[in-house]
């Protein structure tokens, strides 16, 4: 049975002035979509820390715009606001031109606001839909620039942290399932070891067929924060392995048994989640039927 959480509603009141997301974003262009990814925590510099979704979606538009940001959360807001605008008022069947439409925008707000700091800071990731060819498409947009991506954009201070693990993990050719998975881990690290990035993660997929979904899709699947809890399990567990694996001085006997130590952790951790997810889903679909 097909499950989706609703989508988050715009902000209706404007955050207090100097309010940033210091942030990890991310886009991912995937072989049947896009993934886009952050964290939701945003900051009052010297104030407070508090949880807030840096993910927008408005899917009441021909061409589904998703974006997530990083830097300023006040002029992101209102450049968000003001593309998804922009593309509703555009009128056409030709990219194009509704590329063209989106750089005009960009450019003023590049124009206006080129003196200010946080337009210097802050940069937007957006995803389309474009159904003549069912595709999702993935730009970056900063400083009066948009930039077509067909891999991966990454913003926010735990962008540093993670870009060499998204440098060795990801591929174009990966599945959104896959990429939202590998996502969990990218935002677990930006979370562990980059200034400012926190709170729970939000990861949300685009099909090229105009689907938008958040993963995970069914309720009775493991948590964002489970699986967190899950991969920072497993770093720990390859330590000895890793520790083992170029000493020569360990003997094939010693280095078997780290092998089969981490062997037996893994496998029975993911026995206890399989069983936990197999006990919701009949009681899920037992109260359905009811």
């Amino acid at each position: 049975k097909h499950y989706q959480r609703p989508f988050p509603k715009e902000p209706g009141r404007r955050l207090p002035k100097g309010t940033k997301s210091v942030t990890m974003a991310a886009g991912f262009q995937c072989k049947n979509g896009v993934v886009i990814c952050a964290d939701t925590e945003m900051s009052i510099a010297g104030l407070i820390k508090y949880p807030e979704s840096k993910i927008r979606v408005y899917g009441s538009l021909g061409t589904k715009p998703v974006f997530t940001f990083a830097g300023d959360a006040n002029f992101c807001g209102m450049c968000m606001e003001k593309f998804a605008y922009a593309i509703r008022d555009t009128k056409t069947n030709k990219l194009s031109v509704l590329e063209a439409s989106i750089l005009n925008q960009a450019r003023w707000f590049h124009e206006n606001y080129l003196n200010d700091e946080y337009e210097k800071e802050s940069t937007l990731i957006m995803s389309l839909w474009w159904p003549p060819a069912k595709k999702r498409l993935l730009y970056e947009i900063s400083r009066g620039v948009v930039a077509r991506i067909k891999g991966v954009s990454s913003c926010g201070t735990g962008s540093a942290v993670t870009r060499g693990m998204i440098s060795e993990l990801f591929s174009t050719q990966l599945s959104t399932q896959e990429v939202a998975l590998l996502a969990i881990y990218f935002l677990a690290e930006a979370k562990t070891y980059g200034d400012g990035v926190g709170k729970d993660s939000e990861i949300v997929i685009l099909y090229n067929t105009g689907t938008v979904d958040y993963f995970p899709e069914h309720p009775c699947s493991p948590s964002l924060k489970e699986i967190e809890e899950d991969y920072i399990k497993l770093k720990r567990l390859l330590r000895p392995i890793l520790a083992s694996y170029s000493d020569v001085n360990t003997s094939k006997k010693e280095f078997a048994r780290i092998l089969k130590d981490f062997e037996r952790f893994v496998t029975n951790q993911r026995e206890q989640r399989r069983a936990a997810y197999d006990s919701l889903m009949a009681s899920y679909y037992h109260y359905d039927e009811d």
